[in-house]
């Protein structure tokens, strides 16, 4: 598998993954409609790596449990791998499957791992073939390689700026935290792991709400695609303190039981 094939997997996988998870959350989970993901556009990076490590191991020949368990692997490892990675880095929870069994840090769990095993054996058999024809298609005409150029030129640019205005959240986050943990005369180690992170969904639907206007407006569509945008706005103090107080409503909420809980204490 050359460069071009590789770059054109990921990024039908990261539109497919977007849409995906905007149908469940829209219809299933959160039963609203929110963008998915970390990114602000269509796209989300962990079901393009996901589709790339699938594509790659749907190559070779093998038996099919052989391939069942490989699947298994890849999609649990880079599930991991990418929660701890926010968790870590920035103090962001993406997903949250804290209430299934046997969770780990409510990072995977056995149940969404068999769900992402069932969904790449049907990117096996369905999808893996008509997308390596895509790509030895796409190969040869010219133009593919102008419209991959210019995807990435986009997704680039997204990744810096959304990788930028989740380190002003994260220090945000632990400024909250620690003001948290000072009322409740705890130090920062010794709180729990929920306690020192945000649910970005949480925080996204909080902003959503808060800053709804009921009606259907440009404003509403660049809302939807970067519920952060005010955080972006470097010369509006008004904005900045915006995001940061509805982080601080975000951290009071979800901590008010701790909260009693040490005043009782």
């Amino acid at each position: 598998m050359n460069i071009f094939t590789g770059m054109l997997v990921f990024a039908a996988g990261s539109l497919a993954g977007w849409i995906i998870e905007l149908n469940y959350r829209t219809f299933v989970s959160q039963k609203k409609l929110v963008n998915p993901g970390f990114l602000s556009g269509p796209y989300l990076p962990i079901y393009g790596f996901g589709t790339f490590f699938l594509f790659l191991l749907s190559l070779p020949e093998m038996s099919l449990w052989l391939r069942v368990i490989f699947f298994l692997a890849a999609t649990t490892i880079l599930e991991w791998l990418t929660g701890e990675f926010f968790l870590k880095f920035f103090n962001l929870r993406l997903w949250d499957y804290t209430k299934k069994k046997f969770n780990y840090k409510g990072l995977v769990c056995p149940e969404f791992s068999i769900y992402w095993t069932i969904l790449a054996m049907l990117f096996y058999f369905f999808a893996f073939p008509p997308l390596k024809e895509l790509t030895l298609t796409a190969s040869t005409v010219y133009y593919a390689y102008l419209a991959v150029g210019f995807y990435y030129g986009i997704f680039i640019e997204d990744v810096v700026v959304s990788f930028h205005l989740a380190s002003k959240l994260s220090r945000a986050i632990k400024e909250e935290v620690e003001r948290q943990s000072r009322l409740l005369k705890l130090k920062v180690r010794e709180l729990s792991l929920d306690q020192r992170i945000v649910d970005l969904r949480l925080l996204k639907l909080q902003l959503r709400n808060n800053n709804s206007t009921g009606k259907k407006n440009f404003s509403s569509v660049i809302r939807f695609f970067n519920p952060f945008s005010s955080l972006s706005v470097l010369t509006g103090e008004k904005e900045k303190v915006d995001v940061m107080e509805n982080i601080k409503t975000y951290v009071d909420k979800h901590w008010r039981g701790s909260k009693q809980k040490g005043q009782e204490t």
